[in-house]
């Protein structure tokens, strides 16, 4: 299959969270020093959510997922609102454990590892440390994401993973507006 346009030009280092420019709302905060723009996440990930799952898309089930607290829109008919949206929901999240957890999820028959929330790609710092401990681990490494991120957000996604499901859910920009929270 044709290479993404993207893919292969994530500048090194360009990820960060200070200043934040992870998503399109750009808010330009220091996430390092706690909790604060749209998504209210800290620079430490939080997961409110870990499991295999067996509903997921066909080809991708059973598969090990983990929701991130914390999100860059606020959807009005999110189903884990509760738990995506509060960035403060679940339990810090370490890269070298959930790193293992994944790899025992993937022994017992998991057929992928998907990264979800609330909004993943706010935590893509600790999402590049946790793929590297995962390369080679045989089975693909999913963001399922809004895709309400940056170039260089979506550079480094797809320099990451095998698979960027995107999860859309407006038919136009008024709607997205008024039930989802962009360009606020």
């Amino acid at each position: 299959p044709p290479r993404h346009r993207l893919r292969g030009r994530a500048p090194e280092g360009r990820v960060s969270c200070n200043p934040c420019h992870l998503c399109e709302h750009r808010c330009g905060v220091d996430r390092t020093r706690g909790p604060a723009g749209v998504c209210h996440a800290s620079f430490s990930p939080r997961s409110f959510c870990e499991l295999t799952e067996y509903g997921e898309e066909p080809g991708l089930a059973p598969s090990f997922s983990v929701a991130f607290s914390g999100c860059n829109l606020r959807c009005a008919f999110c189903i884990t609102g509760s738990g995506s949206q509060n960035a403060e929901a679940g339990l810090p999240a370490e890269a070298e454990s959930l790193a293992r957890r994944a790899r025992e999820a993937v022994a017992n028959g998991a057929r992928s590892v998907v990264f979800l929330g609330g909004e993943p790609t706010i935590f893509l710092p600790f999402l590049a440390d946790v793929a590297g401990r995962l390369r080679g681990i045989g089975v693909p490494l999913v963001l399922k994401t809004n895709l309400y991120v940056t170039e260089v957000s979506l550079a480094t996604s797809l320099d990451l993973f095998d698979v960027i499901l995107a999860d859309y859910k407006f038919g136009n920009d008024s709607c997205a507006r008024r039930l989802g929270g962009f360009g606020r």
